[in-house]
């Protein structure tokens, strides 16, 4: 992440159906799932950022955006 490599090992549209199957079957049971809710909405802001077939790692950019600091590429602040 530090050297910006967002290339896929698992694409981040794939773990949003995985997350998607899992936060379904957790409301069918009743079960709360918070941090998955939480993840899973991280990652719909960086797919919606276009960034969807990156790797899950990807999941930095959400974070920089957040924290208005950027891990990689000299740590520029976020603008």
């Amino acid at each position: 992440m530090i050297k910006g490599d967002l290339e896929p090992g698992f694409r981040i549209r794939h773990q949003l159906k995985d997350l998607r199957l899992v936060l379904e079957a957790a409301s069918d049971l009743k079960l709360p799932l918070p941090g998955t809710a939480l993840v899973q909405q991280m990652l719909r802001v960086v797919e919606a950022g276009g960034l969807g077939d990156k790797g899950t790692q990807a999941l930095i950019v959400a974070m920089e955006k957040l924290a208005g600091f950027k891990v990689s590429q000299g740590n520029e602040p976020e603008t």
